[in-house]
């Protein structure tokens, strides 16, 4: 017999407790999966590259299966390499099968701002993780776009 207890705990990081049980004992396992979004720079002008970086792990005792990563790109920027990512217009896509217990991984997206863009511009930037049967996570990162000519 299984049962499963979930929701999401502080800071947004899910839980979920998967209760095992074999004759008269019973197992809790907990996967904990969390996304976080961050930036090399958050102050930059047109033309300038910079790289996103999203970080993922599980710090439950579980393995965490079916996870998608997607993040989309805003048009004020160009994607410049994205590696292992599927990549449909401005959408960045990964999908990963298992997550161990303890494991931690880091996608670099690099990108540069265009040319076009408007100084004090803010761009926002939002990664979504899933995983099947569970409450999708995001977290975001904003960088500011300034006048090229200013030093």
């Amino acid at each position: 017999m299984k049962f499963l207890v979930a929701g999401v705990g502080a800071m947004g990081t899910r839980f979920a407790l998967k209760l095992k049980q074999a004759g008269n004992d019973v197992t809790v396992v907990d996967d904990d999966v969390y996304v976080a979004k961050s930036a090399s720079k958050t102050t930059l002008r047109p033309g300038e590259e910079f790289s996103y970086y999203i970080e993922f792990g599980n710090t439950g005792d579980a393995f965490s299966d079916s996870i998608t990563i997607t993040d989309t790109i805003d048009s004020r920027l160009t994607i410049v390499r994205a590696e292992g990512a599927s990549i449909s217009g401005n959408t960045l896509t990964w999908e990963v099968s298992s997550l161990s217990p303890d494991e931690v991984n880091t996608y670099e997206i690099v990108v540069r701002v265009n040319d076009n863009v408007q100084a004090d511009s803010v761009i926002e930037n939002v990664v979504v993780l899933t995983e099947e049967d569970e409450q999708p996570l995001e977290d975001e990162v904003n960088v500011n776009v300034v006048d090229s000519n200013v030093t």
